[in-house]
């Protein structure tokens, strides 16, 4: 590839998002924007850190990560999930590079009669622990993240870290 489609696409969401009703849709695709940047860019520039940092990852069990999952996916179902997808819809159509995202490109079939409202919940939960499951491969590859299961470790983790800043 010529690399120019990725650039295309950045370019269609930026003016998608220049067209957003409301400053939560513009924060929401804004969000989706720059992860979509980063996954884009793919590998960042190797090298030296500018600045010394802690980063610290959260290891959560899988149940409980599956259970957060479809808690948040049911969230967003009760707080209007359908009705923006549709508007986005209408709006855009299925070309637009946001309706590709998790979330929204599972509604197609279901607003074309084609599957029913079951199916886009088990696709959307299936599709994002897909996600999941990468983004989690990717910063277990990172070296230098901190993986703690309980807060007193964080605060541990932190305070050290505070220290050895100060002292340096």
């Amino acid at each position: 590839g010529n690399g120019i489609g990725p650039v295309l696409e950045m370019i269609d969401i930026l003016k998608v998002l220049k067209r957003q009703d409301s400053p939560k849709d513009l924060e929401e695709k804004s969000i989706f924007l720059a992860a979509r940047i980063l996954e884009i860019l793919g590998k960042a520039k190797k090298g030296p850190a500018l600045y010394e940092a802690l980063q610290i990852g959260i290891d959560i069990p899988r149940e409980k990560l599956s259970d957060n999952i479809e808690k948040r996916l049911q969230e967003m179902l009760e707080k209007g999930l359908e009705e923006e997808a549709k508007r986005l819809l209408m709006r855009y159509g299925w070309t637009a590079a946001l309706l590709s995202a998790i979330g929204y490109k599972e509604w197609k079939g279901y607003f074309e009669g084609e599957k029913n409202m079951e199916a886009v919940k088990e696709e959307i939960i299936k599709h994002t622990k897909q996600l999941v499951k990468k983004q989690l491969t990717w910063f277990r590859a990172q070296k230098g993240i901190h993986w703690i299961k309980d807060v007193a470790k964080a605060r541990n983790l932190i305070n050290t870290f505070l220290i050895s800043l100060k002292s340096s």
